[in-house]
């Protein structure tokens, strides 16, 4: 009876030894950028100003196929696209990432699009590099399309 988990154990010795150490893993939470936003009522501000607060995370990185693949350490950047003025927020961090709560002020009329985009660039501690781009529909991908494909 013994046999068994030493064969399984020799088994996923042999898995680990056997993945790339460049390999970069998926993020595994679904905590992407978001933002929060209301008119500012003061007197003091332009008609149109909004006032809130962008923030990502946390988003947990962790080569849990390979662990030799471990330390994961990336960046997440959280553009708020306002028409067509860009506002990127970033945060790094290793294992686990949190961009916390930015407050941002701009002025928009009712008519110009906003929109919140998350990239996520990571490294394994073989050296791989990998970005990832949250798509609504789809979750994390690969594909660069993702990427604030508006305006």
């Amino acid at each position: 009876m013994t046999r068994l988990p030493l064969a399984l154990a020799a088994a996923a010795a042999t898995a680990l030894l056997a993945s790339p150490a460049s390999a970069v893993p998926k993020p595994f939470t679904d905590l992407p950028c978001a933002f929060t936003a209301t008119e500012d009522p003061s007197p003091e501000v332009p008609p149109g100003t909004r006032t809130g607060t962008v923030a990502a995370g946390p988003i947990v990185v962790a080569d849990q196929g390979n662990l030799a693949g471990n330390p994961v350490s990336g960046t997440v950047t959280c553009t708020l696209k306002v028409g067509a003025v860009s506002m990127p927020f970033s945060a790094a961090g290793t294992g686990a990432i949190v961009l916390p709560p930015t407050l941002v002020s701009f002025v928009a009329t009712p008519s110009t699009p906003v929109y919140v985009c998350t990239r996520l660039a990571l490294t394994s501690a073989g050296g791989g590099t990998t970005t990832y781009y949250w798509d609504a529909q789809d979750g994390w991908t690969t594909d660069a399309a993702a990427d604030c494909p508006f305006v």
